[in-house]
Formats: structure tokens, sequence, C-alpha cells
């Protein structure tokens, strides 16, 4: 079956799917407040009422008195739980955060008084750049915390948050040795231990400079693969799925290994899913495998073929190429058909085929703009491969819709 060039060129449709890695980025750290809130809610018995004044009160005593501070973490962590920026502020100009790692480092501290310093400085970190910078001192502590079976936790918890900031602090945490303990504990039978490792790693994992050898070097892809096949727990395999999709968007040498040894079988594990978290990152992880550089042209089609006759597969991207399904979903579903559709002639007679070119343009006619514009990109590539197929596209009234994407009013 003969090779087409689609619109999208073939040395960017790697960088493609990574400039898509990089928005995901800046979309997972911009809700960062909201999933650390989500996944560390306050219980119930927390002061989170608690006023400005009081807050102050707490932070001068506790700069006051860093002996007896069990009462005053306590409530310092139910102020700090409101995620206030002015309140992250206060606190990071105040000089508390040095006596917070201070309490990490000493040696009398309780397990009760550490517990309550990681979650004030997990609730710090989940705030600007300049808070999380200021708790990077607490990295070697954090690290040596991972090996405690009372703090690892929370301590993995606090590391998270800090690669979630930004690529500097990804990268101090990878130059700290933070994956090598993580990857340890994704052999760790709790499943909220499991999450919160695979969350942190997937953390330090996005970004453009970090590369997949890092994490590789710690044999992360077997451990991985093995977790995919055997894991139903919908929290982790989210996480799972989102490290896969940063992994698999990294250098080719890894992305083969992978599909070298069953990452598409495991993927299928989970295709009937209906859970939006989970349908996102998959359907990310599914389409950086259908895209191609020039130097994996030897050895990537035949993979990409194995998912093109997926039956399983095609009926999953169309059951979610519906307006009526999360606009997320279906953006990212008609992102994978384009991705699907950028290369082989034989996988376009397959999509054309099952009839996805009617449910791409209802998409490309009817969805906001995200949808609309990755179902333009997937109608194209199908329209360059054939007349026949342009012609039947160009029958479903879409040109005024491509007419206004090209003069920038779509």
């Amino acid at each position: 079956m003969s090779n087409h060039e689609s619109v999208k060129a073939k040395s960017q449709l790697k960088k493609s799917t990574r400039a898509r890695t990089a928005h995901t980025d800046f979309v997972r750290k911009s809700k960062q407040v909201t999933l650390n809130k989500r996944r560390r809610l306050p219980s119930q018995d927390m002061d989170s009422d608690m006023d400005d004044v009081e807050f102050q009160q707490l932070v001068q005593a506790l700069l006051a008195s860093p002996e007896h501070t069990l009462p005053i973490l306590e409530k310092l962590k139910a102020g700090l739980s409101v995620c206030s920026a002015a309140r992250l502020d206060n606190v990071a100009e105040s000089g508390v955060i040095p006596i917070l790692i201070d309490l990490l480092e000493r040696p009398s501290s309780t397990t009760m008084e550490l517990t309550q310093v990681l979650w004030c400085l997990t609730f710090i970190t989940s705030g600007l750049y300049e808070h999380t910078k200021a708790v990077l001192p607490a990295v070697p502590t954090l690290l040596t915390f991972l090996q405690n079976a009372d703090l690892s936790e929370h301590a993995a918890w606090t590391l998270g948050n800090i690669a979630a900031d930004c690529e500097e602090f990804r990268l101090h945490l990878i130059r700290h040795g933070a994956i090598a303990p993580l990857v340890e504990h994704l052999h760790h039978p709790q499943p909220a231990m499991l999450k919160v490792s695979l969350w942190a790693l997937s953390n330090m994992a996005r970004g453009v400079q970090t590369s997949a050898k890092a994490f590789f070097d710690h044999d992360i892809g077997s451990i991985l693969l093995a977790l995919l096949h055997a894991n139903d727990t919908p929290d982790v395999v989210q996480e799972l799925l989102w490290l896969l999709s940063f992994l698999t968007a990294k250098e080719d040498k890894y992305l083969r290994w992978l599909l070298d040894h069953d990452l598409w079988t495991g993927l299928l594990h989970h295709l009937d899913s209906k859970d939006p978290a989970i349908l996102t990152p998959l359907l990310r992880v599914t389409g950086n495998l259908c895209c191609v550089t020039p130097e994996a042209a030897a050895w990537q089609p035949p993979y990409i073929h194995t998912i093109a006759s997926e039956l399983r597969f095609l009926y999953m991207l169309k059951r979610l190429l519906w307006l009526d399904n999360d606009s997320h979903v279906v953006a990212e579903a008609a992102w994978a058909v384009s991705n699907l559709a950028a290369r082989d002639a034989g996988v376009v007679a397959s999509l054309v085929q099952h009839d996805f070119i009617p449910r791409l343009a209802m998409c490309f006619r009817d969805g906001g703009y995200d949808i609309r514009k990755e179902a333009a990109f997937a109608l194209t590539n199908i329209a360059v491969t054939s007349p026949s197929y342009a012609e039947q596209i160009v029958a479903l009234n879409v040109l005024d819709g491509f007419v206004h994407l090209l003069s920038g009013t779509l």
C-alpha cells in the first residue's frame, strides 16, 4: 500500500505530538491547585475558615517558638488548606519555610510533627513558582522520607507538586535522584501509594527537556507495562496513562521499546472505559503511537497497521466522535484520527470504510473550536489521499468552515 504526504509535513508530525504534550503540560499545571485540592481534600475538622489575622498570629507563633510545634503545625496546615495566594505569599515572606525545613531535618521531630510539616509543604508547593522554589532545599530530606513507611506518601505528594511547577524544578529533582525511589514504589501493594508515585513521575516526565532515558534507566518500561495489563483501579490507570502519554512523546528509541514489548495489547485492556479522566490520556498515548518521524519510517508503520486494524479501537474512536461526549475527549479522538490518517493510504481506506468521514464532518461543522481544528486536520489528511475521498468530504458542506479556518475566523 502506497504512502502519501499528509497536510502535516513528516518532520512536523512528531513535533505536533510534542507540541500537544507541551500544551497538556500547561493545562495540567494551570489546573494544579484544583487537582491537589481534589486529591488532598482537607478533613472535616480542618478550620479552613480561619481569618487572615489568626493565620498571621500562627505564623508568628511558629517563628517565636519552633520547639513545641505540633498544635501550631496542625492549625497552620488548616490555614494553608484554603490555598490562598495571599497566605502563601505571607508564609514565603515570613521566613517560616526555612523553619519548616529545619523541622523536617531535626532528629527530635516526631512522626506526627513531620506529617504536619509535609502537609504544609504540599500546600505551599501547590502555589506559584516563588512559593515552590522556597521549598527546594527540602528535596534531599523529602527523598529520604520516601524510604519511611509512615511518611513516604506525604513526601511523594510534595515532590509531585514541585515537579508540576516547571521544567527547572523537574530537572532539579531528576539530578537529585528522585526517579529511582519513586519507580521502586510502583511495586507498592497499596493503590494510594502507587497512584501518587505514578502522579509524581508523570509530573517529572512532562516538558520537552526531560529525556525518557532517565526513566528507562530504572526499568520503568517493564513495570508500567505490567501495571497496564494487571491494574484496573481507575485512579491508578489514569495516572499510569498520563505517564505513558509523556514518555511516548519523547525519543523514538523508547517508543519503539514500548511497542516492541506489547504496549498496544496493554492499551486494549482499557478501550471500553467511559471515564473522560482515563480516555483523555489513553487517546493521547494512541495518538503518539501513530506519529511517524523520518527516522522511524523504517520500523513504525507495521505497528500503525496493527492499531488501525483493531476494530475495537476504531469503534471506540467513532463512539467518542459524538458531540454529546466531553469536548476534550472529542478533540483528542479527532486528533488521534488525524494522526492515523497522516501517512498510509491503506489505513485511510480503513477509516473511510468504517464511515469516519461523516462523523468527522459533523464534528467539524458543529463542534467547538478545538474539536473543529482537530477534525479539520483529520479530514484534510483523508482528502489528500484520494480524489474520491475529497469529493465525499466536499459533499458534506464543510467548505465554508475551511474557508473560515484559513481566514482565521473559525
